[in-house]
């Protein structure tokens, strides 16, 4: 009997200690932001995949607003057109900026007064975060502010690698989305590209 209940107490301190895991180095990445330490931050940044996650969501509002149809060759060519303005936020000092204002910065310098970027203020209580989080297997979401509204929350998606909790993607605000689309197909009708 005392070596099962030892079991499950040890069980049970291995799963609390999973569900914390997350949380801990999402808060280690918050103070980094707020202290503006871009090296610790890239610690912490799977810069790959996030421009993947980026240029996924630009592309998919840059057809929706266009109404194009998404066949291969269409997004192709979509992900091409959509790559300079991802690459004006997915440095390490942008990035950085990004989560910090809630706004990327170096694509739409027009900051709205109503975003809200991460710091240990702004992610909320550790209930709020466990509670609007999803846990799998090696990887964590959550929404940043937990008490804002998904629409208007930033999407973070961590997954584990090498025993650290990296952030993997960025689910931008729809807002956001929208106007980088726009921007882009601004951008396109005044630069056309070359035949």
């Amino acid at each position: 009997m005392r070596k099962t209940i030892l079991t499950i107490v040890i069980l049970a301190l291995i799963w609390i200690g999973y569900l914390a895991w997350p949380l801990y180095d999402l808060f280690q990445l918050a103070r980094a932001i707020e202290r503006r330490d871009i090296a610790t931050g890239t610690q912490q940044v799977d810069f790959h995949r996030v421009r993947q996650a980026f240029t996924q969501q630009i592309v998919e509002a840059y057809l929706q607003r266009t109404g194009t149809r998404a066949g291969p060759l269409i997004q192709g060519a979509a992900f091409t057109i959509t790559d300079p303005i991802v690459a004006k936020f997915i440095s390490p000092a942008a990035l950085a900026e990004l989560l910090r204002v809630g706004w990327p910065v170096g694509a739409l310098p027009d900051r709205p007064p109503d975003t809200v970027g991460i710091s240990v203020a702004t992610l909320g209580t550790v209930w709020d975060l466990f509670a609007g989080s999803d846990y799998g297997v090696g990887r964590f979401e959550v929404n940043v502010p937990a008490t804002f509204p998904a629409g208007r929350a930033l999407g973070l998606g961590f997954r584990l690698a090498s025993w650290h909790w990296r952030l993997t993607s960025v689910r931008l605000p729809e807002h956001i989305r929208v106007l980088l689309a726009d921007e882009i197909i601004r951008s396109t009708k005044t630069n056309p590209p070359a035949p």
